[in-house]
């Protein structure tokens, strides 16, 4: 059981490390090639701002379902948020810090707009739900290969 529980902890930190570990090296290397461009692919469309738990709660779920890469990026989108906060200063109403927050995007050039933020977030959700799959895949193999063992015995 604990061998199951940290190929797919893993796979999910690293994808594909959860393969590596269960001695999959070739599978475990184009799960985390594939996983990686097309996560930052989508990233490189969309920008910081593509990772963004308030404007997309569902799709940033699904791109954090990446492990490592998704922290990563959402780490990158805090610390820019942090600083347009701090430009941004104090404000009366949501509404006049959103439309500020906005004014700042834009004027840094990281504002989102369709259809890029679209197809952006679609890559790096897509991505994170590749990955949840790679992470079945190899709870299935640990599993699989633990049975065929006792069934031996």
């Amino acid at each position: 059981m604990f061998k199951t529980l940290l190929a797919a902890a893993l796979a999910w930190l690293i994808p594909g490390a959860g393969h590596v570990f269960i001695g999959s090296r070739v599978k475990g290397a184009i799960i985390f090639v594939v996983i990686a461009a097309t996560f930052w692919s989508g990233i490189l469309m969309g920008g910081v701002m593509t990772v963004d738990r308030q404007a997309e709660p569902m799709w940033f779920v699904a791109e954090m379902l990446t492990g490592g890469h998704g922290l990563t990026a959402w780490r990158w989108q805090q610390s820019v948020m942090k600083k347009i906060d701090k430009d941004i200063g104090p404000v009366t109403s949501a509404q006049q810090y959103r439309d500020l927050r906005d004014e700042q995007l834009a004027r840094r050039g990281l504002a989102l707009v369709s259809p890029v933020e679209v197809i952006a977030r679609a890559y790096s959700g897509v991505a994170g739900m590749l990955n949840l799959l790679c992470i079945f895949d190899v709870v299935m193999l640990v599993m699989m290969r633990t049975r065929q063992k006792v069934v031996r015995r």
